[in-house]
């Protein structure tokens, strides 16, 4: 089925045929989010005058999977279309499909780099930790930390305030909650107003989920 056999809604379409500018596309899961974005891409391919090949698109995405279906989802559009209209250039573009630019953002650019290194004095043969392994410095630093400010007279009350009657096994103890906790502000797109918002949060006498509620917008 074709992006123009699709009874798309308006506002669907729009985001699809639109050129010349951005376009923001947001809702809720479920409503077609993904079928729009891959619509889109198929839309723009198919104009030789806007795109010459699939190569020259850029797609990314957070996660392996969110990609290889964006792939999927691209390459069963065109399939489609070529069915329907037999035009040669959408089976090149098929056939150069594989080869485009569809990863998650840390793949992308970590092409780049790999591609870029000597201009970045970095060394070529540099690597990406994985999720188990950040997770693993995290917690060392994390206990060199503590070490650390036990040692130091004026902290060492704090910490004690800090950490009493608290749970310090390992396996959802505390010390796992606070990388939690840093995790979840790694991934803060404005950590500062967070920050600041927090503080002034934590000065009123109720607190609510406002500072959860504030962070989805920042």
């Amino acid at each position: 089925m074709t992006a123009d056999k699709i009874k798309w809604t308006t506002q669907q379409y729009r985001a699809i045929a639109q050129r010349g500018s951005n376009v923001l596309v947001t809702a809720s899961a479920g409503t077609g989010k993904t079928a729009v974005l891959s619509g889109r891409c198929v839309d723009i391919v198919r104009d030789k005058s806007v795109c010459p090949d699939v190569l020259k698109i850029l797609v990314v995405t957070f996660t392996e999977m969110a990609a290889e279906e964006m792939r999927g989802r691209i390459r069963g559009r065109l399939k489609a279309a070529y069915a329907e209209s037999r035009d040669p250039h959408l089976l090149s573009q098929l056939m150069l499909l594989p080869a485009a630019d569809i990863s998650t953002i840390h793949s992308f650019c970590k092409r780049l780099i790999t591609e870029y290194f000597y201009k970045l004095a970095l060394d070529p043969g540099f690597g990406i930790i994985d999720s188990d392994e950040q997770k693993l410095i995290k917690a060392e630093v994390l206990q060199e930390t503590i070490d650390w400010a036990w040692q130091q007279s004026n902290l060492r009350s704090s910490l004690e305030q800090l950490l009493y009657r608290r749970n310090l096994q390992t396996g959802g103890g505390f010390l796992e909650k606070i990388i939690e906790i840093s995790n979840f502000l790694d991934g803060l797109a404005s950590a500062d107003k967070w920050y600041h918002q927090a503080a002034e949060l934590a000065k009123s006498d109720t607190f609510s989920n406002q500072l959860g509620e504030k962070q989805n917008r920042l």
